[in-house]
């Protein structure tokens, strides 16, 4: 079994990454490489490499850069292909803030050895607070993925204390792309199938709750192992909004899955009242996201009819 990991970083914060490479370091036995994707300046280029030469070692680092930003979803896209064109049976797609212990990635892979399922896999991960709040109770970040009547996905239990049944395996509609465990297999069969694994018209943000969707109507389910030993230091949490550019990104990838997915976007009745709340309040409330919108209304066309799940019957 050969494990990888892809990491896309854009501007990071170099210490939130030190953190990182620092907690990655310690599951260094158990994969092969890291690909790694760096975007920026030659001087960041400079500083991403030290750090991972400094925690991981640059022997186990396959670093790729850019000077410009493919973004979440091509840029996994990139590193997925790389890390299966050199032989891995396995490649985690990670965020740059999640914090691993050792020995929960060789658990984690002997699990879904034993399912066997053709599928999606992630963890639950927990919150995980720096510093640290004193006293404070472990509590979910993401349980999986849950979309509501209104076509407004969730990360299930976000915030929830903290409770498991060690190794139990539940199908969800969908998997948070901070820690995404994804198959040889599955990647080419959505590729053959859809054309892409994570879709490219998606800079970043909800291209993993569209991608349960898209997998599931071709057969590829998205199961959550529920497991102790993946942590996420989120920024943003839940419904929170305030910050402009994934607002703005989060009202355009909206508009995007319904054009993408058609009748296949999860939601009844009550998601077109959504849409319609969106589209109005961008113009009378949140107007830094009418970029979104236009964006969105822009590339309409192509979103359609390069669709491969609207072909569907």
């Amino acid at each position: 079994m050969i494990l990888d990991i892809s990491l896309v970083l854009y501007r990071p914060n170099i210490d939130e990454f030190t953190r990182t490479a620092k907690s990655l370091s310690c599951v260094r036995d158990e994969f092969r490489f890291i690909h790694v994707l760096v975007s920026g300046s030659v001087y960041l280029h400079e500083r991403v490499n030290e750090i991972l030469n400094l925690t991981v070692g640059l022997d186990k680092c396959k670093i790729y850069t850019r000077f410009d930003n493919l973004g979440f979803a091509s840029g996994h896209n990139f590193l997925l292909g790389k890390s299966f064109a050199l032989g891995s049976n396995y490649c985690v797609v990670l965020n740059p803030d999640i914090r691993v212990k050792s020995g929960v990635i060789s658990d984690f892979v002997r699990i879904i050895e034993a399912c066997g399922d053709n599928s999606l896999f992630g963890p639950s991960l927990e919150r995980v607070d720096e510093p640290p709040a004193d006293g404070a109770s472990r509590v979910f970040d993401s349980n999986g993925i849950e979309w509501e009547n209104s076509a407004r996905h969730f990360d299930r239990d976000m915030g929830n204390l903290w409770k498991i049944d060690y190794g139990r395996i539940f199908t969800v509609q969908g998997l948070t792309g901070a820690c995404l465990f994804v198959k040889r297999g599955v990647f080419f069969d959505l590729v053959k199938n859809t054309g892409y694994f994570f879709d490219d018209t998606f800079l970043a943000y909800r291209e993993d709750a569209e991608l349960g969707v898209r997998a599931g109507v071709f057969g590829i389910s998205s199961k959550l192992i529920q497991i102790d030993g993946f942590g996420h230091v989120r920024s943003v949490r839940g419904y929170e909004r305030g910050r402009s550019l994934p607002d703005l990104l989060g009202v355009r990838n909206r508009f995007l899955i319904m054009i993408r997915l058609g009748k296949f976007r999860p939601g009844n009745f009550l998601s077109f009242i959504r849409d319609a709340a969106v589209f109005f309040g961008v113009f009378f409330v949140e107007k830094s996201s009418i970029g979104g919108l236009f964006s969105a209304y822009r590339m309409r066309r192509y979103v359609k009819y390069t669709s491969a799940v609207r072909k569907v019957k």
